[in-house]
């Protein structure tokens, strides 16, 4: 049956964010992981910035308050001497008029040694009062005395503090000085008239209570100060986690996330890729459609095992005719290959209920008829050369339509197991183009391995090729122009290699190129001959006014045994398609980008007669 492309395509959900390198994510998370980080490289260092910045504010503040503390302590200890030494004033004042009267006494009774020594002590308390008074106002460091006064208490001083105790003070020196009793006794009763007279006591104890009022406002100004201290502190926190430590906490989540989603993209790719190499190897082993019908129902019960499989399949006596090859509760009936949509579409599609607007009939009749409506499917077409062969199927148990990964892989398997079908049924056609695929005229895997056997073990190398985008061809411009541009692809290749160089299609626009024989190193060769394919490629492609494909390609080897040959080109491909396609990767190359490979001058193309 040939493909319809009448019926315009139908979108698939694609993902409009700027493509990332998913393989340098997943190796950031793994090493997020082994080191037990949590911010991804990216965002350490804006991270490590404003954490500093927060903790230098955060220091800051905590050095000032520790300040405020520091002053609170200085204040008290200042403060505290002058109220002592402005209280001992009034212990000075009462004693100075005590030792008078000793003094006088002493004179009075002719004890001359008790008078000397009255006069000395009183002497000496008379000048420990001035000084004390002195030290007030002006300052003393020894006794911790500041002598920087507040207004009420230089206003207390100059008010008369200052010459009450002047005129207390000279009137005590007047005893020790008198020359007479009389003198001395008319000045003693002066002094203890000025102790006891409330006025001196009255402005010494006024002076302490204004030092006590002055330490206690200085208290509470710096109490003051250090609770907006604080506040400014909690404020700052607060800001700091509003404006900085949740942004960038919001910043780091979603960046691991990107970094995950990327990460779990190439771990998908990766799987998706080894699902495709397996199961390219598992069709290939097929001797018969059997074969290929077991193959494509392990694949899709290792790959979806909670949905059932259903695969048709056209007879090639009879291609417009399908019938089922597999046993399921919920085999299609569909017969005609006309009246499957899938076929005449030639695409996947999908149906989330049977009964929807727009379902297939003969779904919907089958369901219907089942009594069975909660299901849903998705039916790809498996095509050989442009021509429908059969559709597979999946089925669920539910309305959800498969996922998108589901879809793919699907795909893959009907990609594979309709290339090798289509395969197996030419070999039936036509055993004389066996060992050659019919579209291209390149060797196919059994004419491959018919070849390599001829070489009875030789070193080889091996150039694993794969066309970029090109199921993008197909869904765009149709399985012809598809089929066009493998065979310019094949022709392409062919130029450009050596007539004693083995040239296959392996699977759909999957091609390799296997070279034995080199007057260079091997490696060498290959690379370059790798080269100049890519580079014939490109060229096509910009000077195409139709669908063309870039190539991308892995180049492995030397080696004896083409399998494990061939597995590391196909790894080295993977990394060349990963690495944004249209590139060349040498197995074991940690670069493998296109651009730093010599290119051999191009060898000549006298026939061989192994490859003739």
């Amino acid at each position: 049956m040939k493909l319809s492309r009448r019926e315009p395509k139908l979108g698939r959900v694609e993902d409009n964010r700027a493509r990332t390198d998913d393989a340098h994510a997943a190796a950031v998370i793994e090493e997020m992981r082994r080191t037990h980080t949590i911010v991804p490289p990216r965002l350490r260092g804006d991270f490590t910035v404003r954490y500093v910045v927060a903790l230098v504010a955060v220091a800051a503040l905590t050095v000032l308050l520790g300040w405020f503390g520091i002053r609170q302590l200085e204040i008290r200890e200042g403060d505290g001497a002058e109220i002592n030494v402005a209280g001992r004033q009034r212990m000075l004042s009462q004693r100075i008029a005590l030792l008078a009267g000793l003094f006088v006494r002493a004179t009075a009774n002719e004890d001359t040694p008790a008078a000397e020594r009255q006069a000395e002590t009183l002497r000496a308390t008379i000048a420990e009062m001035r000084n004390a008074q002195r030290a007030l106002l002006e300052g003393n460091a020894a006794r911790g005395l500041p002598g920087t006064q507040a207004p009420s208490v230089l206003a207390l001083y100059d008010g008369g503090v200052r010459d009450t105790v002047q005129r207390y003070l000279e009137a005590a020196t007047a005893v020790l000085e008198a020359e007479s009793s009389e003198a001395r006794a008319a000045a003693l009763a002066d002094v203890q008239r000025r102790a006891v007279d409330s006025s001196l006591l009255d402005e010494l104890n006024l002076v302490v209570s204004a030092y006590e009022d002055v330490s206690q406002a200085k208290l509470v100004e710096m109490g003051e100060n250090e609770r907006r201290v604080i506040a400014l502190m909690l404020l700052v926190l607060i800001l700091e986690a509003v404006l900085v430590f949740r942004p960038m906490s919001q910043r780091i989540l979603a960046e691991t996330a990107r970094l995950r989603e990327a990460a779990a993209r190439h771990e998908t790719d990766a799987r998706r890729h080894e699902f495709g190499l397996r199961l390219r190897d598992a069709v290939e082993l097929a001797d018969d459609e059997a074969d290929v019908i077991d193959a494509v129902g392990l694949a899709h019960a290792r790959a979806i095992p909670e949905n059932e499989c259903d695969l048709l399949l056209a007879k090639p006596e009879e291609p417009g005719r399908l019938a089922p090859v597999m046993k399921t509760s919920r085999a299609c009936g569909v017969r005609a290959a006309d009246a499957c949509p899938a076929l005449r579409r030639g695409r996947a599609v999908t149906f989330s209920t049977p009964v929807e607007l727009g379902a297939c009939n003969q779904l919907r009749r089958d369901a219907l008829a089942r009594e069975d409506t909660n299901i849903a499917c998705a039916c790809v077409p498996l095509t050989f050369l442009g021509q429908g062969i059969g559709v597979v199927r999946t089925v669920s148990s539910d309305t959800l339509p498969p996922s998108p990964d589901d879809l793919t892989v699907l795909e893959t398997v009907a990609s594979v197991a309709g290339s090798h079908l289509g395969t197996l049924r030419a070999f039936a056609s036509t055993r004389a183009a066996a060992d050659r695929d019919p579209m291209t005229g390149l060797l196919n895997r059994r004419g491959l391995d018919a070849e390599l056997a001829r070489l009875n073990g030789q070193e080889i190398c091996v150039i694993a090729i794969d066309l970029d985008h090109f199921k993008r061809v197909n869904d765009e411009h149709g399985h012809e122009a598809g089929d066009r541009v493998l065979i310019e692809a094949a022709a392409s290749i062919k130029a450009e290699g050596r007539p004693v160089d083995l040239v296959a299609r392996i699977g759909g626009e999957e091609f390799v190129v296997v070279i034995s024989q080199s007057t260079t190193a091997l490696l060498p060769t290959a690379t370059s001959l790798a080269e100049r394919i890519r580079s014939s490629f490109a060229a096509m492609a910009e000077r195409a006014s139709g669908p063309a494909c870039t190539a991308s390609l892995g180049v492995a080897g030397p080696g004896a045994v083409f399998a494990n040959v061939l597995r590391q080109a196909d790894l080295a491909l993977y990394r060349a398609k990963d690495g944004g396609r249209n590139r060349v990767v040498t197995a074991g190359d940690p670069e493998g980008a296109s651009g730093d490979v010599e290119v051999l001058p191009r060898p000549s193309r006298e026939p061989s007669p192994a490859t003739e």
